[in-house]
């Protein structure tokens, strides 16, 4: 089976930077597999409703933030439990959902859950988002006037056109669609989509849109230099390591605690900072510490404890590939194929490795029997093994 799996958080729709007014045409709350501009089916489009209070959108204006819809000291755009998009200070990206996707080594295919993934490869001409790149496809985005005014999508044997119109204040008003396949005698369709937006923030930047079929599309806006306390539903990086998600303060289990701030950064695990230099040689009385490391976008990818080291490899804002190797630096095992349902993992595959040699993979099974009102999950059994956990929020 093939699951076509753009760079996740671009599957939130993607426009010009609109909060200028409070109901305007709406958002979409489906993901559109073929192009980083999703959106929800309608019939027919639905005027846009002028607001009664205009909101001014704040701060600087980049075409990256553009593409996305955002304006401000913007630091993390959270669009679901693992869906993200990144910015640096000067409002460029730098990664969506944990990858760096304009890197030479996008797009590529991996395996997860039983399916193929494709994690898409972001291309930019003249300072814009220009292409997303597939192995078997692409999507193609057109600016005029400083906004995206639609995209063309090939992907096999499918293609689809889409072109964008605004209202007087720069907001989405509706887009329409253009879709053609290949397969039998072809078949052509058109559709077009509406939008009306709920919330903004304080900084006038929208954060819940409805499509007109009712779907709603919300997101959790993160700034530099402002404290924020993450709310339920969305995961940082740290604590999607431990999948979590909302406003953790505290997990703890009959192995380790860990405290987190209300962003959501992991701060100790079992009273110590786990994210400095490992020492050259353990302390005897000191067996119950681990050493973290991350990568240049604030992924935990490796584990040093007295016992083992862990790689970790991630994709979709999660991790899906673990290898374990023991103090001697021998692989021992490895957790891959990971299968996500609703947020939470409901399987994997587990393969020992005995004397350079791996046995067979074995499917390891996930069952829930707990979740808190949060949303996280608090007693399961995965494979053989009963696991419990308590969780503090901050209030």
């Amino acid at each position: 089976m093939k699951t076509k799996i753009l760079i996740p958080a671009l599957s939130i729709v993607m426009l010009s930077s609109c909060g200028n007014q409070g109901n305007s045409g709406s958002a979409n709350a489906q993901t559109n597999s073929d192009s980083l501009i999703s959106a929800t089916e309608s019939s027919a489009p639905t005027s846009a409703q002028a607001s009664d209070t205009q909101k001014k959108v704040s701060g600087k204006l980049t075409p990256d933030m553009v593409f996305f819809e955002v304006s401000g000291h913007v630091k993390t755009i959270y669009t679901g439990k693992y869906t993200r998009v990144d910015f640096d200070r000067d409002g460029m990206v730098t990664s969506v959902n944990g990858i760096d996707a304009f890197a030479d080594e996008y797009p590529t295919r991996i395996v997860s859950g039983g399916t193929f993934m494709e994690l898409g490869g972001i291309r930019r001409e003249n300072g814009r988002i220009a292409s997303e790149i597939f192995v078997e496809g692409r999507t193609d985005y057109k600016w005029e006037n400083g906004k995206v005014a639609g995209y063309s999508a090939t992907y096999e044997a499918d293609s689809e056109e889409a072109v964008y119109h605004y209202d007087d204040n720069d907001c989405l008003e509706y887009i329409d669609y253009r879709e053609y396949s290949q397969v039998g005698d072809g078949e052509e369709s058109t559709r077009t989509v509406s939008y009306i937006y709920n919330e903004y923030d304080h900084h006038g930047n929208w954060l819940s849109r409805r499509a007109s079929n009712q779907l709603t599309d919300k997101r959790f806006i993160v700034y530099y230099d402002e404290p924020v306390m993450l709310p339920d539903g969305y995961a940082s990086y740290d604590l999607a390591f431990y999948e979590a998600s909302g406003p953790v303060k505290k997990i703890s289990d009959k192995f380790q605690t860990l405290e987190f701030d209300k962003e959501g950064n992991l701060l100790k695990f079992n009273g110590q900072n786990p994210f400095v230099d490992r020492p050259e040689e353990w302390d005897p009385a000191k067996l119950d510490v681990i050493y973290y490391k991350k990568d240049k976008l604030g992924k935990i990818v490796k584990m040093d404890s007295p016992y083992s080291m862990q790689q970790y490899t991630w994709a979709n804002g999660y991790v899906y590939l673990t290898k374990a190797y023991d103090e001697g630096g021998i692989e021992v095992e490895t957790a891959t194929d990971m299968n996500y349902e609703n947020g939470l993992p409901i399987s994997y595959t587990k393969v020992y490795t005995e004397e350079g040699e791996e046995g067979e993979p074995k499917r390891m099974d996930i069952s829930y029997q707990k979740i808190d009102s949060h949303g996280n999950w608090i007693s399961r059994k995965k494979g053989d093994f009963q696991e419990d956990r308590t969780i503090e929020y901050w209030q």
